[in-house]
């Protein structure tokens, strides 16, 4: 029985759960820690946001705790975020892949891209009115989950961006990171961001932050293609000539989508793709329901860029 595990504060990430925990058991290694809770310790990508084998750890909490497997999954990964854009049996099969020892590396199931080992490392990311804020609260700082959500870049509760910690994502269940002064150090670069910019983002924040929360059966990515050809038509990015075949103004789309949402704003979203708009666009527009992994962010930007909003699509 973990005597010791820690009361989740809300919004926590379950990986820094585990870092307070650590801190407390006394363990010399983080994998110790990890093994003690798990049962074993787990060598995947995205151990941090898409844990597993959580069913052995809900059985081995004190009663008092009032934790489920169900809400640890739901409440404290990220799950909600990552179930979006699959279909209800791709999701039950994630979720039921997260509760066991996973067999299959659950980033195929979740149909995420694996990051090149030479791309620059993703960093865990903090708010520092928050950070304040929760010293002054609970005596110590914590992980916020939704501050780790891919394409969530503000705070929606203070409106500000967030600032990259010193703690790599990648890192999984390698070391313990508790959130600190230490590596939680406040930079300047959020305050070089535009007005119109930092609105922009909040407004995408909120999207992704629907999308998580939202309940609706998602129908398919060939679905979803489809939706995209119809509203590219009505909106003239695609036309057809006598022969059927089709054409993508794909100049006329890109401007449109840099007016949109402006370059700064892409820039920050996904490094690199206002230089490769086209051909990045044309591939999630015409292919997504081939393609072995799913852009989360980037069909959020499509959708939000075509339709005002995804839930004008998704509970349509």
């Amino acid at each position: 029985m973990l005597r010791t595990f820690p009361t989740p504060y809300p919004d926590e990430l379950l990986y820094s759960i585990f870092a307070r925990h650590h801190i407390r058991s006394g363990n010399k290694s983080f994998q110790q820690t990890v093994e003690e809770l798990l049962g074993y310790v787990p060598q995947q990508l995205y151990g941090l946001g898409l844990p597993n084998s959580l069913s052995v750890l809900a059985k081995n909490l004190h009663p008092i705790t009032n934790l489920t497997v169900e809400g640890l999954v739901v409440e404290h990964t990220l799950f909600p975020f990552y179930k979006s854009f699959l279909t209800p049996p791709e999701a039950f099969r994630l979720k039921d892949l997260m509760k066991k020892k996973a067999g299959k590396p659950i980033f195929q199931v979740a149909k995420i891209a694996v990051i090149e080992k030479d791309s620059d490392k993703q960093l865990l990311r903090f708010c520092s009115q928050c950070f304040e804020e929760d010293f002054q609260k609970y005596g110590e700082a914590y992980w916020h989950r939704t501050h780790q959500i891919p394409g969530v870049l503000v705070c929606l509760e203070h409106k500000k961006l967030l600032n990259d910690s010193l703690v790599p994502l990648q890192d999984g269940y390698l070391d313990c990171y508790a959130a600190n002064l230490e590596n939680c150090l406040v930079s300047d670069v959020p305050a070089i961001c535009q007005e119109s910019t930092l609105q922009q983002l909040i407004a995408i924040a909120k999207e992704i932050s629907w999308l998580c929360s939202a309940q609706f059966e998602f129908k398919g990515l060939q679905w979803l293609r489809k939706q995209y050809q119809h509203h590219l038509v009505a909106q003239s990015f695609v036309s057809f000539s006598s022969s059927r075949a089709f054409k993508f103004h794909e100049e006329k789309f890109v401007d449109a989508v840099l007016s949109c949402y402006g370059q700064d704003c892409l820039s920050l979203i996904k490094p690199g793709l206002a230089d490769r708009l086209g051909r990045y666009f044309y591939r999630c527009l015409f292919a997504c329901d081939v393609e072995p992994v799913i852009d989360r962010v980037t069909h959020v930007l499509l959708i939000k860029f075509l339709l005002n909003s995804l839930k004008n699509l998704l509970e349509a």
